[in-house]
């Protein structure tokens, strides 16, 4: 059985009832947080930039064996809808506060898409930090580029905001 959800940008997304993918905090090991890469006790902005920069997430690639931890979706993918799964999950800090159903266009994953967002997407393109790009730099869709693409990423994710 399959629940379908619909995503700030107007996707709809098909997954398995009861799936680990998407939704509140889970455990996917005795005290392993999912969606925590880095393993040190939160899911924060380390942690999707680390799913970020793990490589073209616009068109996906199958992952190696040390990248299948960024596979939230278990299709054997990682692509945009991973980035998608973990921000659906929201951050979680070593306190166990939460800031939950984060939306793609959310730079700073305060749970809101507004002008401190295109602000950080604005001076990633003015003047780009190191590769690789950053989901909290407003590189939105993984792509590895700060461009237009993330520009309109935000703007729509605004308008539902």
């Amino acid at each position: 059985m399959y629940r379908t959800i619909t995503l700030a940008l107007g996707i709809l997304v098909s997954i398995p009832c009861g799936s680990t993918a998407f939704g509140d905090t889970v455990l996917s090991a005795p005290n392993k947080l999912v969606g925590d890469f880095d393993s040190d006790g939160d899911r924060d902005a380390d942690d999707v930039n680390a799913l970020a920069g793990s490589g073209n997430l616009s068109t996906g690639y199958p992952p190696s064996p040390a990248q299948t931890k960024f596979d939230l979706d278990f299709n054997n993918w990682i692509d945009i809808f991973d980035l998608i799964a973990w921000l659906d999950m929201g951050t979680v800090d070593q306190n166990g506060v939460t800031v939950d159903d984060l939306i793609l266009g959310d730079a700073n994953l305060d749970g809101d898409v507004n002008r401190e967002d295109v602000s950080i997407l604005n001076s990633s393109i003015a003047s780009p930090p190191p590769l690789p790009a950053k989901y909290t730099c407003g590189d939105f869709n993984g792509d590895g580029l700060y461009d237009l693409r993330d520009h309109w990423i935000w703007l729509r994710a605004s308008l539902f905001n």
